[in-house]
């Protein structure tokens, strides 16, 4: 009796074997088995592929098409996923697993064990082989990415990985459990091998050989590219047990080791562990991961030294320098704080709409309610026989603003019955109709739920029939006639001071994407392009909304608005920025203390 491990082994070999030459149900491939479409490569046996449906597929790359054979696939030992874009295409073999939307293209190679996903391209005559892992990441050229790593001392296995929007190319190689990671590139005929981790836009090229076979050996940021030397042999560091610990790229260059390594900026430290200090490995890159976010959430785009602009390699940070770091950081956000808030000031002065508008307001009320109250107040709702009863509807004397074709007309309701409602017709005096026409949607989403669209229309007593335009259409909240033309001088008046608010709201995003585009020496902001962004849509939002009001005190409601918005806002930016100050500090504080030891 076998182990549970091979009785699962030999169920899933049988179950790919039972596929073989069958498309899965909803498939977007089959497996052709035919003796001119199977080639036997080291005692593996491929089967070449036909697409079953057409899919696009990402980099650029043509469409497949219903009936475009692909590559070739070891159905007994690898997988080709049907779900996403993910295909072996022209002369490229896999006996791994390709699943997402990877892309295996040209005469590239996957072996068994070995794993493409995500957004991935192998390509040109790369190979993934021996158990390594690929994920949203470029393989190209003749380039390796190669084996695992067995630990001896732990019986553990660490898979060679390239992941996180990395590229390997050239006739670079990545083997022995190393990693390539976060936007990192090696290429050239560069090797990188065993402990060693490439990540965080790390550059390894030329003929460097970095190895590392006891110390984990972290390259976050930092760029090692050097051609062959003047033996035209490669430029080989290699950390070997027993070696005293290389504690930075600088000491590369001294005459020991018969080599001179540029790096990019002004040195970038490689901090190393020996093999029983992996614990305090763990913590230190964990912490450097955290410092990284941290920093990554500041809004300033100048240099701090001795961080870079981008402020992405907390790992230089000693104790001698990082009260000075963080000091200058906090200040800078601070400031940032300071000049957000000034204009948040400016924009509530801008805001205020002056006195004139509420005595002119207050002055109308006060008229209105001089006008004796009405008798009655019997309500006329609106309906048709495709919706019933409408959500609209008018009291008897109710004043009536609306906008059709012909302009903007007062009416004023004199009765109603059978869903419709009678009005005058102020500025002619002729008598019209308010009803609601409804309009079967033939385009809503189900089709078997009918939908209708309704419409407010104007009917005059010729039977002309005019549609009220969206929007335009408000109850005065006014009901003497002889105050019409009061109320609209008024709302006229309020809508040249909603425009010139509006415009102004626009001036000062264009301002800041200008400013954000050009980004001035010592250029800080407290608030993130998106968030002003946001902040002022919503003004905007506010001011249309008052825009499309029938209220008449609609400028000291939006101002209430705006400066409710802005305040709150301005509060949880201040917060923000408080927060951020903090975990800075405590951040850089950690990473230092680590370096110290």
């Amino acid at each position: 009796m076998g182990t549970v491990k091979e009785f699962v082994t030999t169920a899933r070999v049988a179950v790919k074997a039972g596929m073989a030459g069958k498309p899965m149900p909803d498939g977007k491939y089959e497996v052709l088995t035919g003796e001119k479409y199977t080639v036997v490569v080291d005692g593996v046996k491929y089967h070449r592929i036909r697409a079953l449906r057409r899919f696009e597929r990402p980099f650029g790359l043509p469409p497949v098409e219903v009936g475009d054979l692909g590559g070739f696939v070891a159905v007994h030992r690898g997988y080709l996923g049907h779900e996403g874009s993910c295909w072996v295409a022209d002369g490229a073999f896999s006996a791994g697993q390709v699943t997402g939307d990877a892309q295996v293209t040209g005469r590239a190679f996957v072996g068994v064990g070995s794993k493409v996903t995500g957004r991935s391209l192998v390509s040109d005559y790369a190979q993934v082989v021996d158990g390594a892992w690929v994920q949203d990441s470029l393989v190209s050229d003749f380039a390796q990415v190669v084996g695992v790593e067995l630990n001896h001392s732990s019986s553990s296995v660490v898979s060679t990985m390239v992941f996180g929007y990395s590229r390997v190319a050239g006739r670079a190689r990545v083997s022995g459990g190393a990693k390539v990671c976060r936007f990192s590139q090696v290429f050239g005929s560069a090797v990188v091998s065993g402990r060693v981790q490439v990540r965080d836009g790390g550059v390894v090229g030329g003929a460097v050989v970095l190895v590392s076979e006891c110390e984990v050996v972290d390259l976050p940021g930092g760029v090692i590219d050097e051609p062959l030397n003047r033996w035209g042999c490669p430029t080989v560091v290699v950390n070997r047990v027993g070696d005293e610990p290389v504690r930075s790229v600088k000491r590369f260059s001294e005459p020991e080791h018969g080599c001179q390594l540029p790096v990019a900026g002004d040195g970038c430290p490689v901090t190393t562990f020996v093999d029983d200090e992996r614990d305090a490995a763990v913590e230190y890159f964990n912490t450097l991961i955290a410092a990284r976010k941290v920093l990554g959430k500041l809004r300033s785009g100048a240099p701090v030294a001795p961080l870079n602009l981008n402020l992405s390699n907390p790992h230089v940070v000693e104790a001698d320098t990082v009260t000075g770091v963080i000091e200058t950081l906090v200040n800078r956000e601070l400031a940032g704080l300071v000049g957000f808030e000034t204009e948040c000031g400016k924009l509530l002065d801008e805001m205020n709409f002056g006195s004139s508008d509420k005595e002119a307001v207050d002055a109308l009320m006060a008229r209105e309610a001089a006008v004796p109250s009405r008798a009655h107040s019997r309500y006329y709702p609106l309906a048709n026989d495709e919706v019933g009863a409408y959500s609209l509807g008018f009291f008897m004397g109710d004043l009536v603003r609306v906008e059709t074709c012909d302009g903007v007309q007062f009416l004023q309701v004199i009765s109603g019955g059978d869903g419709v409602v009678a009005v005058s017709n102020i500025t002619d005096g002729s008598h019209c109709t308010l009803k609601i026409v409804s309009e079967l949607d033939e385009d809503w989403y189900d089709d078997e739920e009918e939908h209708y669209d309704t419409y407010l229309h104007l009917v005059k007593p010729d039977g002309s029939d005019n549609r009220v335009y969206v929007d335009s259409f408000m109850v005065l909240p006014i009901t003497h006639r002889g105050l019409v033309g009061e109320f609209e001088s008024i709302r006229e008046a309020q809508g040249e001071l909603l425009k010139k608010f509006s415009d102004g709201i626009m001036e000062r995003l264009v301002g800041f994407n200008e400013t954000m585009r050009h980004r001035p020496d010592g250029f800080v902001v407290a608030i993130t392009y998106s968030e002003q962004i946001e902040l002022l849509e919503d003004i905007n939002s506010l001011n249309c909304d008052a825009k499309r009001s029938g209220d008449i005190e609609r400028l000291q409601t939006l101002e209430a608005q705006v400066r409710a918005l802005v305040e709150g806002r301005l509060e949880s930016v201040r917060e923000a920025v408080y927060d951020l100050c903090g975990e800075v500090s405590e951040a850089l504080v950690k990473v230092a203390t680590l370096n110290a030891k």
